[in-house]
C-alpha cells in the first residue's frame, strides 16, 4: 500500500482553512492533510512532520508566507511549495518568486487545487533518488548567460525599454526562458492556454512584471552564473542554444509554422535543463562528469548515473515539472534521447530537438558523442532518414550563427 502524501495549508483567515477541509475531505484515503492559521504554527508543523506539499497564504500578520516557504526550502527541500495570494499582491508574488514553486491565485477553485497538488506528488516518480529531488527542489533562478543578462539591463535601463528586445534576449537563455515559462504558466496570471514559447510568456507577463524578476535574477547570479565552473555553464548554455536554433531551422524546412518552430526552440532551450540543475548542485562533480565521459567516449546520462544515481534527463524532468511547465516540455527534459512515442507518425518538435541534439554534439565532439547516437530506428520508422543530409546543414549553419559569446 502507497504511503499517504503529507499536505499542509496555512493560511491565517479561519474560513479559508475550512474550506480547505471541506473540499479535500474525499483525500483523506491518499492524503494526511495539516492545517496552520498562522506562520508559527505552520513551522512547528514543518519541523516535526515531513511535509510532500505546502499550500502557503503570502499575506499573513506576523510571519508572511514568504517566510514560512523559505524555512520549508532549507528544512523540507523536497517538498512542492505553492504560493497562495490575491491578484492585487503583485510586491508578494514577487517576493515569493525566490521561494515558491507554483502560484495559485486567491480564491482558488477545488479543481485547480486537486490538480495542483495531485500533480506534484505525482512528480516523484520521475527523479527516484531523494538527494536529487532535495537539490533540484532547491533551486530559485538557475544562472542565466552573462552576455543575455547584460543586453536585457540595459534594454530595461534605456529611457523607453521595449518589451518585444527583451523578449527577444530572454528567447536566447535557457535559463531566463524557464523562469518566464514558470510565470506564464502559473495559475495566478491568469493565463488561459498553456505557454510553451518563451518569447509569448514574456510578452504576455510585461514589463512590469518581468522587470523586477530579472532585476532579482541579477542579484543572485552578479556574475552571470553561480558556482566556481563559469565556462562549464557557458558550455551548457551554449550547446542549448544552438539545438535550440538548430531545431527550429528543422521544424521550418519541414514546414512548421511560425508558432510551432518558436515552440520548439523553446524545447530546444530547455531540453539539457537537467544538466543545469546538476552543475548548480554540484559544480566540481559535474565538470569530473563530462571529463570522463569525454575522454573515455561514455554517454553522459551513464556517468551521471554512477556520480548522482540519476540523469540530466531525471533531474530536468522533475525540474520542469516542479515549476509547473507544459507536459511537452517536460517530455523534451526526459525523451530527447529517445522520441519515440506511442501512435506518433512523422515529423514532430521532439523529434526536431532529438536530431538537433545529436548532430550539434557530433559537430562539437562533446562527451559521449560517439554512443549517444540519433535513434535511426525511429527515423526510419518515420520515414525521416532521407531529411538526414538537410538537417545536418540546418545544425551546422545554426552553430555557425550563434552570436559571439553565446
Amino acid at each position: 500500500m502507497a504511503e499517504k502524501a503529507n499536505v499542509l495549508f496555512v493560511d491565517d483567515e479561519a474560513r479559508v482553512l475550512d474550506g480547505f477541509r471541506r473540499v479535500l475531505r474525499e483525500k483523506r484515503a491518499d492524503w494526511r492533510l495539516f492545517f496552520a492559521h498562522s506562520g508559527r504554527q505552520a513551522l512547528e508543523l514543518l519541523v516535526s512532520h515531513p511535509i510532500d506539499v505546502l499550500v502557503c497564504d503570502m499575506r499573513m500578520p506576523e510571519m508572511d508566507g514568504g517566510e514560512v516557504l523559505a524555512f520549508a526550502r532549507e528544512h523540507h527541500p523536497e517538498a512542492c511549495r505553492i504560493c497562495l495570494s490575491g491578484h492585487s499582491e503583485k510586491e508578494a508574488m514577487l517576493k515569493a518568486s525566490s521561494v515558491a514553486h507554483l502560484y495559485l491565485s486567491k480564491p482558488c477553485t477545488r479543481e485547480m487545487l486537486l490538480s495542483t497538488i495531485e500533480r506534484n506528488i505525482g512528480l516523484k516518480s520521475l527523479l527516484p533518488d531523494r538527494g536529487l529531488r532535495a537539490a533540484a527542489s532547491r533551486v530559485d533562478f538557475l544562472p542565466p548567460l552573462p552576455q543575455v543578462m547584460a543586453g536585457i539591463m540595459s534594454e530595461l535601463a534605456s529611457e523607453a525599454p521595449r518589451l518585444d528586445r527583451v523578449a527577444d534576449l530572454i528567447h536566447r537563455d535557457p535559463a531566463l526562458t524557464v523562469k518566464v515559462l514558470q510565470l506564464a504558466n502559473s495559475e495566478y496570471f491568469g493565463i488561459a492556454r498553456e505557454v510553451a514559447d518563451a518569447r509569448q510568456a514574456a510578452e504576455l507577463l510585461g514589463l512590469d512584471v518581468l522587470s523586477p524578476i530579472l532585476s532579482m535574477v541579477l542579484e543572485k547570479n552578479p556574475a552571470g552564473n553561480r558556482g566556481r565552473e563559469p565556462r562549464m555553464f557557458e558550455y551548457l548554455h551554449r550547446h542549448s542554444v544552438a539545438v535550440a536554433e538548430a531545431a527550429a531551422r528543422i521544424a521550418r524546412r519541414e514546414g512548421g509554422s511560425d508558432a510551432l518552430v518558436d515552440r520548439t526552440r523553446s524545447l530546444g532551450l530547455v531540453h539539457d535543463v537537467g544538466k543545469l540543475v546538476l552543475a548548480l548542485h554540484a559544480p566540481d562533480d559535474y565538470r569530473f562528469v563530462l571529463d570522463v565521459s569525454r575522454k573515455q567516449n561514455i554517454p553522459v546520462s551513464v556517468v551521471e548515473r554512477d556520480v548522482f544515481a540519476g540523469t540530466h534527463q531525471e533531474a530536468g524532468a522533475f525540474f520542469l515539472g516542479l515549476w509547473g511547465l507544459p507536459a511537452e516540455m517536460i517530455e523534451a527534459a526526459s525523451g530527447h534521447h529517445f522520441p519515440m512515442k506511442p501512435g506518433q507518425d512523422g515529423f514532430s518538435p521532439l523529434a526536431a530537438v532529438h536530431v538537433a541534439d545529436c548532430l550539434v554534439r557530433l559537430d562539437e565532439h562533446s562527451p559521449g558523442s560517439a554512443e549517444e547516437s540519433l535513434d535511426m530506428d525511429f527515423l526510419c520508422r518515420m520515414n525521416l532518414d532521407a531529411r538526414l543530409p538537410l538537417w545536418r546543414e540546418d545544425c551546422r549553419a545554426a552553430t555557425r550563427e550563434l552570436p559571439h559569446g553565446t
